[in-house]
């Protein structure tokens, strides 16, 4: 992949609904180009199946990979979020890019800007 982009979301939260659909519309233009995108579903005070998870990320128009991150083991442990939702952009190189918390505003405009560096280079140009 040229780039990862990890979405540490929390089913249940609101910033985390609005902030969703913003981060599908970017999705749409650069997983052609090699980016992968996964919403990492963190617990927010109410546990959720994968079904329910599911469920929810298909109600706000998500076709992002979806991963349970039980305990919250991979968010506050090796990336050490602590509030939802919490994005990082990772280049091929596995060193963290960018890190955008909340839902912003100019999330999308924010989140194309650094996967464009990122696609341009590494398509070798």
């Amino acid at each position: 992949h040229t780039a990862t982009v990890l979405n540490f979301v929390a089913a249940n939260g609101g910033y985390c609904k609005r902030q969703i659909p913003q981060v599908e519309k970017v999705r749409q233009a650069y997983e052609a180009k090699g980016v992968r995108f996964v919403n990492m579903a963190q617990t927010m005070r109410q546990e959720f199946s994968p079904e329910e998870l599911t469920k929810v990320m298909n109600s706000l128009g998500s076709k992002i990979e979806l991963a349970k991150d039980d305990d919250n083991a991979i968010g506050r442990g090796k990336f050490l979020v602590r509030g939802f939702p919490t994005l990082f952009v990772v280049g091929k190189d596995g060193v963290v890019q960018e890190v955008i918390i909340g839902a912003r505003a100019d999330l999308e405009e924010t989140l194309n800007k650094q996967l464009e560096t990122l696609t341009s280079q590494g398509s070798g140009s």
